[in-house]
């Protein structure tokens, strides 16, 4: 009875460790099992390399209303950040956009973000290299220029001392025609 017993309580412990518990392992934000996290809540090293699928309706400082489609990030993609809007209307102009990258992957991102968006008659797709570095902005800001309208990341509250590899992030926003 004895052995019997003892072999029950190491069977019910090995069970009991391998299932339903806490999960020790760090967050990897590739791993696909566990919650999503935002940048702005948990700093990761590697932040997600796939394209959200929710809008975000964010009015600019200038008064206008532009809605974020997407913000893409990309490890060792590649681009030039700038403040300038490019235009996405048209195959050509993504593919353009899209050559930057050293990626192709990632500019196929950019293109699958593009192509699936539904664009009201009044609105347009423009899209910008926004950051390139350890964090990935928490949103961006849309505002009117000198020669037309600018982007510009927003400030990562928590960013990382240090990354392995630079990020790209891409912010593909719908604006009026």
């Amino acid at each position: 009875m004895r052995h019997t017993l003892g072999t029950l309580l190491l069977v019910s412990i090995l069970t009991a460790g391998c299932g339903g518990g806490s999960d020790d392992r760090a967050d990897d934000p590739s791993d696909s099992t566990g919650p999503p996290t935002t940048p702005s809540e948990t700093p990761s090293e590697t932040p997600s390399e796939t394209p959200s699928e929710e809008p975000t309706d964010s009015p600019s400082e200038e008064g206008g209303d532009f809605e974020v489609v997407d913000l893409i990030s990309g490890t060792a993609a590649g681009g030039e950040v700038t403040r300038e809007l490019t235009d996405l209307t048209g195959r050509a102009a993504v593919a353009e956009f899209g050559s930057q990258f050293e990626d192709p992957s990632f500019a196929a991102d950019v293109r699958r973000v593009v192509e699936r968006h539904e664009l009201p008659v009044d609105a347009r797709l423009a899209g910008a290299v926004v950051a390139i570095g350890c964090d990935v902005p928490p949103g961006v800001e849309v505002s009117e220029g000198e020669n037309g309208l600018e982007i510009a990341a927003l400030k990562v509250k928590n960013p990382l001392p240090e990354c392995f590899a630079a990020v790209t992030t891409v912010a593909v926003v719908q604006v009026p025609a």
